[in-house]
């Protein structure tokens, strides 16, 4: 597996298959279990990468919300109130994310 950056574009190139994700495709990132998933509007591409080495590659407006997400601040349509300390983040077409609340103002500027 390898994954580059090309202009506005993540490729993300596995054994059979190339893929081409613009940063405006891509909604979020989740680290789940040992796999990080790369969440767009109609797919999720499986990628073997901590979230720590994926964050350094991509633009700023994507942002660390919790231990396990990274969430592109341009395709946010909510967030709501989970408890004192947690909100959940939902996009477009009804997928969503973890944010902590000490992050909300990076979200929202």
């Amino acid at each position: 597996m390898e994954i580059r950056v090309d202009q506005n574009k993540l490729i993300i190139q596995l054994r059979e298959q190339i893929h081409l994700l613009s940063y405006q495709q891509i909604l979020y990132i989740e680290r789940f279990g040992k796999k990080t998933l790369v969440h767009t509007h109609d797919k999720e591409v499986s990628i073997h990468m901590s979230l720590k080495r994926i964050e350094k590659v991509l633009p700023a407006y994507f942002i660390r919300t919790h231990q396990s997400y990274l969430i592109n601040k341009h395709r946010i349509s909510e967030l709501i109130a989970i408890n004192k300390d947690l909100y959940e983040c939902v996009f477009e077409n009804e997928k969503s994310a973890l944010v902590k609340k000490k992050v909300i103002e990076k979200l929202i500027s």
